[in-house]
């Protein structure tokens, strides 16, 4: 191709060309946080690319994981996390240009070790232009630093994790997770970002600290309302919301339509109260309790959070929860749901549940999951058994004729072939508006 051709490509077709030249790995178990290598070549070229090829190069920054390579005699040679971020946070410590360029970081550590952590938050504060933060593990010793410089980011998006990169993907917090802020640290965090449109908090032990202390102190809580007018997504895992949390939320971020949380089981009122406040925007909600999400006993006089008398949620696509948070008829409130994940099903509400299918009462469910079923402990084993493949086989019934996906505790391949489930029935709840 002839050299002036090249070079009268337009920077933003180059940027796109030069996307290819990064290295995306495809390994899911755990995140490989690595510099894009690859586009360090094209820093030589000319003037142009170099441009081009920099903005790219720095714009979204991973570093953390330990890595082998092979040098150009085809030796290994092993590239430790730790010494990549030690070069990093010098350069952006010692060159503003470059470091203006930095949108997005994905930071983490092997091991959580202080000076690593110190490290991150050097780079954070350096950074200035940072707009997506993802830190994998950080020492509890420097978590107020962590505090302070993420406050003082123009953030919209950010995931914390208090598990090193070697642990990801736990269910467990191990001995290797550190601390991670307390849910009222975090949600106190919120009013400081302003453009936020997505928060997740996962995999540490929540300190005991009252974050909304320094707030109450400086503030008053009218002056923060719809403090977070951007927030779309949030996703606490390890932590479960206080009717005061709750209410701090909604009262900040009154546009949320992704939610992922855990609740006491005396906050469901509560939680119904600030539906209202989402009623409009929630499309995806996983909402459930320690206790009721598995066979700890239902509490006399326990309120679920969805109920008949609610106020309709527009917008819902998707709904995973406990059976003893919302009752069948409740159902009819949500009339976009698309997918329906629960556990815990009693009988009456099994069969209620198949009845309003059957007359297509929830006209838009295309999914149904259901497991772990709750019927008449007094009875006999196999008497339980017998009364859920029936009620199963009930809502399969109806399903089918209504071209419903559905999948329970007792479901398996043969039968999901059998009843003809296609890669065309398997699409997701839909995103539109």
């Amino acid at each position: 191709m002839n050299a002036n051709i090249i070079l009268n490509i337009p920077p933003e077709i180059l940027d796109r060309i030069f996307r290819h030249c990064e290295r995306f790995r495809k390994d899911r178990s755990r995140p490989t946080l690595v510099p894009n290598s690859r586009l360090r070549l094209l820093l030589l070229v000319c003037r142009k690319w170099h441009g081009i090829a920099e903005r790219r190069l720095y714009s979204s920054v991973s570093i953390g994981s330990d890595v082998a390579v092979k040098d150009k005699n085809r030796e290994r040679r092993d590239i430790f996390g730790k010494d990549v971020c030690r070069r990093f946070c010098e350069m952006v410590e010692n060159n503003t240009r470059i470091a203006s360029l930095v949108r997005e970081l994905c930071l983490g550590c092997e091991h959580i070790h202080p000076e690593e952590s110190e490290m991150h938050i050097r780079i954070i504060r350096a950074c200035t232009n940072v707009e997506s933060i993802e830190l994998n593990g950080c020492d509890g010793a420097l978590l107020d630093d962590l505090k302070a410089v993420l406050a003082k980011s123009n953030l919209i998006s950010l995931s914390l994790s208090g598990a090193p990169l070697r642990d990801y993907g736990s269910y467990a917090i191990t001995e290797e997770s550190g601390p991670i802020f307390s849910l009222s640290e975090t949600l106190s965090l919120l009013p400081s970002w302003p453009r936020l449109q997505a928060i997740s908090v996962t995999s540490g032990d929540a300190r005991d600290v009252n974050g909304y202390e320094d707030i109450e102190h400086r503030l008053a809580l009218e002056e923060l309302r719809h403090a977070c007018p951007t927030l779309r997504r949030i996703s606490i895992g390890d932590s479960v919301f206080n009717s005061k949390d709750l209410q701090f939320l909604s009262h900040v971020a009154p546009n949320l339509e992704d939610i992922y949380m855990f609740i006491w089981p005396k906050c469901t009122d509560i939680l119904r109260k600030c539906l209202e406040t989402w009623c409009s925007s929630l499309k995806h909600l996983w909402v459930n309790t320690y206790g009721l999400s598995y066979s700890v006993a239902v509490p006399p006089n326990f309120s679920p959070v969805l109920i008949p008398s609610m106020v309709k949620l527009r917008e819902l696509r998707s709904l995973n929860t406990s059976a003893p948070l919302f009752t069948a008829s409740a159902l009819l409130r949500l009339p976009k749901l698309e997918k329906l994940t629960f556990t815990r099903g009693t009988h009456s509400q099994c069969v209620e549940l198949a009845q309003l299918i059957g007359k297509g009462k929830i006209p838009c469910l295309r999914e149904l999951r259901i497991a772990l079923f709750e019927f008449d402990t007094d009875n006999e084993q196999e008497t339980r058994n017998q009364r859920e493949l029936e009620v199963c086989a009930g809502l399969r019934r109806v399903c089918e004729t209504r071209k419903i996906i559905f999948r329970d505790s007792f479901a398996s391949v043969e039968l999901e072939e059998h009843y003809g489930y296609d890669e065309e029935m398997r699409s997701e709840a839909s995103e539109d508006d």
